[in-house]
């Protein structure tokens, strides 16, 4: 439990809305569950996305970078 908070303190949970879906939908990116994480990213200023999929978030406005490229950055 403690690892989470540890996280938790690095990370932050963002809404989905409306406006992120509509952005997802008309997004280049094929996979829609990336799509809307890119969305969310971008709509609520992200600086990075940490996925193990970087490919997967080709035409992110928001860099999608691994976690240990995250920890190097950190």
């Amino acid at each position: 439990m403690q690892a989470l908070h540890l996280i938790r303190r690095v990370f932050r949970c963002v809404s989905l809305d409306e406006a992120a879906v509509d952005h997802a939908l008309g997004s280049a990116i094929v996979d829609f569950e990336d799509a809307i994480q890119a969305a969310a990213a971008a709509q609520c200023g992200a600086q990075h996305i940490v996925t193990r999929d970087q490919a997967g978030f080709d035409g992110s406005s928001v860099p999608a970078v691994t976690p240990e490229e995250l920890l190097a950055i950190l």
